[in-house]
């Protein structure tokens, strides 16, 4: 859909491990303004049942100069997250 967010880690058949970082891409689709909220959590445990978890706001939003620019901002941030490197994609031009 237009404005969609999409983020995307490598495949892979295991949860990451604790102090394992994951590059995370995030594709854009479209020509309009989004948001997406990333959940993130263990992977192992039912700690997020005791709200060990975490959230980031992913959003895209236009500049002065008309061009697509995308934002990370934590909303919350109960359990360390495994993503480190936050890459913007726009996969409409």
């Amino acid at each position: 859909r237009d404005g969609g967010i999409i983020p995307m880690i490598p495949a892979s058949r295991r949860t990451p491990q604790p102090d394992e970082a994951l590059p995370l891409e995030i594709r854009h689709y479209g020509a309009t303004e989004g948001s997406f909220s990333l959940y993130d959590d263990d992977g192992q445990s039912f700690d997020f049942e005791r709200g060990r978890y975490d959230r980031t706001e992913l959003s895209v939003s236009r500049s002065a100069s008309g061009e697509m620019v995308g934002r990370t901002r934590k909303e919350r941030s109960r359990v360390p997250t495994n993503y480190r490197d936050f890459t913007w994609v726009f996969m409409t031009r």
